[in-house]
C-alpha cells in the first residue's frame, strides 16, 4: 500500500494546486466509503497517479499504477466484482481504488491502456505515461571527483516540470541543486566538503499527466512521481 499513500498526497498536492479544497491538507479525517447501486462508468470520478522508479535498486526497475474511484468526492466500496486491466495485467482491488506493478521499462513513454468492468458494463482508460528518469552522468559505480562544480546529466520527460530534489550524498554530508536551466538537463552540486567513499545521486521530477482518454467516466485527473538514483565513489 506505499503507492496508495503516495497517491493520496500527490492528489492532494495537486489538488492544492489547482486551488482545490484547503480541507485536502488539513488534518480532518478521510470521507468515508459509499456503496453505489449503479457503479457503472458514468457515476464515477478516477484520479490516475504513476510512480516510477526509486531510491534503491529494489525499486528504480519498477513503476506502480494506482488508479482512485470516488463519486461525490467519497471512494467507492466495490461490491459488484467490479476489476481493472491494464496492458492485460488484472489490479489489485482496494476500496476506492486499484493497484498494479509494472517493469518500468515496458511502460516508459508509451500509452497504457485500461479497462474497467463492472457487471455486463466497460470502459477503456489510455494513460500517457512518462519517460523514465534516466542519470546519464557520471555513472552507476563511478569514481567521481568532488568538487565545488561536480556536474550531473540526465534524461527526463519533456512534458513534466523540470527535476527538482537533484542530491549527492556522501557517507556526512548532502548537497542539492535545481537544473541549470530545462534545455542542457544538467544541475551543478557543491561536494567539495563531502567524504572519500561510497555516495549517491538521486532525481526526482513530477509529471501532471494529460491528455488523459477517458470518455465513458466523469472528469479525471491524473498525476506521476518519478524517481531515480545510481551508486559512486566520491574521491
Amino acid at each position: 500500500m506505499v503507492g496508495r499513500m503516495a497517491g493520496a498526497l500527490a492528489f492532494a498536492a495537486l489538488a492544492a494546486a489547482c486551488g482545490g479544497s484547503s480541507g485536502l491538507m488539513s488534518s480532518q479525517a478521510a470521507p468515508s466509503p459509499v456503496v453505489l447501486a449503479d457503479t457503472s462508468p458514468g457515476q464515477l470520478q478516477i484520479g490516475v497517479f504513476i510512480s516510477m522508479g526509486g531510491y534503491d535498486r529494489s525499486t528504480r526497475d519498477a513503476a506502480t499504477l494506482d488508479i482512485d474511484v470516488t463519486a461525490g468526492g467519497h471512494p467507492v466500496k466495490f461490491t459488484r466484482n467490479e476489476g481493472v486491466t491494464c496492458n492485460g495485467t488484472t489490479l489489485t482491488r482496494f476500496v476506492g481504488a486499484f493497484e498494479g506493478t509494472f517493469p518500468i521499462d515496458g511502460i516508459s513513454g508509451k500509452p497504457m491502456t485500461c479497462e474497467y468492468v463492472s457487471g455486463t458494463k466497460s470502459a477503456s482508460v489510455t494513460l500517457p505515461v512518462p519517460r523514465k528518469l534516466r542519470i546519464l552522468t557520471p555513472r552507476e559505480g563511478e569514481a567521481v571527483p568532488r568538487g565545488a562544480r561536480t556536474e550531473i546529466t540526465y534524461d527526463a520527460d519533456p512534458t513534466g516540470a523540470p527535476p527538482w530534489g537533484v542530491v549527492a550524498i556522501s557517507a556526512d554530508a548532502k548537497a542539492s541543486a535545481l537544473p541549470v536551466n530545462t534545455t542542457a538537463a544538467r544541475a551543478s552540486l557543491d561536494t567539495s566538503n563531502f567524504t572519500p567513499g561510497p555516495g549517491s545521486i538521486s532525481l526526482t521530477q513530477q509529471v501532471i499527466l494529460r491528455g488523459i482518454l477517458a470518455p465513458a467516466f466523469r472528469p479525471v485527473t491524473g498525476m506521476a512521481n518519478l524517481m531515480t538514483s545510481i551508486q559512486v565513489v566520491w574521491h
